[in-house]
């Protein structure tokens, strides 16, 4: 049989200790040969809210957004040759890396492994099978914020932007958000997926209605600089013109600085933030 070997681990939340009753909200890749290591994790709240009395949206959020980013970091690190000097053999000593065996509500499990040709259509299944499938996923979406995210970080691994961003919570003291990714230079400035990838029009200008009216409550805040929105467009053609125009309205119609990014202008963006990036971090290397 030809093929790359891989291996894969299961991330699960568990809201008490005693029942020991989890869900499955993310499933990572470990491929030594190819230094493959990738994540996709489920941020979404509602499934865990409706499983688990108690549970609290931003620390739910914060949780998940902070294992991601680790796995980013790690991720770019085990692609740099001569960084390891000995590569880990099994997916279990990275993670390690990752989350420590603790009495925290998410851990690793789940383990498993096999042969395959195209190791991101792997994490793509392994993710509809043991994450998707129980979730009951909206019918309005072809693709999760989630998904589109995990896109755009392959390319931000290639300037290591990952390294510089910060979960943080934004807002006023009348409506605050919880971005997973967000980079200070004097103001925070998130870097937010949106999935426009939808199953109608009407979805996909509801779903950017709704990402202005957010926007909106956020005005007020003295901590945002300019919010960019990582689109995901959709792949029918005939849905084309109803992104075009939720595109013009995020950019045009916020009560915030916000730059849309389009996926066909991913590449250049991740250049431009790095270069953002690398600009404010020579000032604070100087100061």
């Amino acid at each position: 049989m030809t093929g790359i070997p891989f291996q894969f681990a299961v991330l699960r939340y568990s809201h008490d200790p005693v029942t020991q009753e989890f869900l499955n909200v993310g499933v990572v890749v470990y491929a030594k040969g190819e230094r493959y290591f990738k994540a996709l994790l489920n941020k979404r709240y509602g499934r865990v809210s409706r499983a688990f009395d108690g549970v609290e949206r931003d620390h739910y959020v914060k949780m998940i957004a902070s294992v991601d980013n680790q796995i980013q970091r790690l991720s770019e690190q085990l692609g740099q040759q001569g960084l390891f000097d000995d590569y880990p053999d099994s997916i279990e000593e990275v993670l390690q890396r990752v989350l420590a065996p603790d009495d925290s509500s998410l851990r690793f499990g789940g383990y498993g492994g096999g042969v395959v040709n195209d190791l991101d259509r792997e994490l793509d299944r392994l993710s509809a099978r043991l994450v998707e499938k129980y979730e009951g996923r909206n019918a309005q979406e072809n693709r999760r914020d989630d998904q589109v995210w995990h896109d755009y970080a392959k390319l931000f691994a290639n300037y290591k932007i990952v390294d510089y961003l910060e979960t943080k919570e934004l807002g006023t003291t009348q409506y605050s958000y919880t971005f997973a990714h967000a980079y200070k230079n004097e103001k925070w400035h998130p870097v937010e997926p949106v999935s426009l990838d939808m199953a109608n029009a009407s979805y996909i200008l509801e779903k950017a209605n709704k990402w202005i009216g957010r926007v909106a409550m956020l005005a007020d805040s003295k901590e945002i600089g300019t919010l960019y929105l990582l689109l995901g467009a959709p792949k029918r053609p005939d849905l084309l013109l109803a992104y075009d125009n939720a595109a013009h309205n995020l950019e045009t119609k916020s009560s915030l600085p916000v730059k849309v990014i389009r996926e066909e202008n991913s590449q250049a963006f991740a250049q431009e933030f790095a270069a953002f990036i690398a600009s404010h971090q020579e000032v604070i290397a100087k100061s």
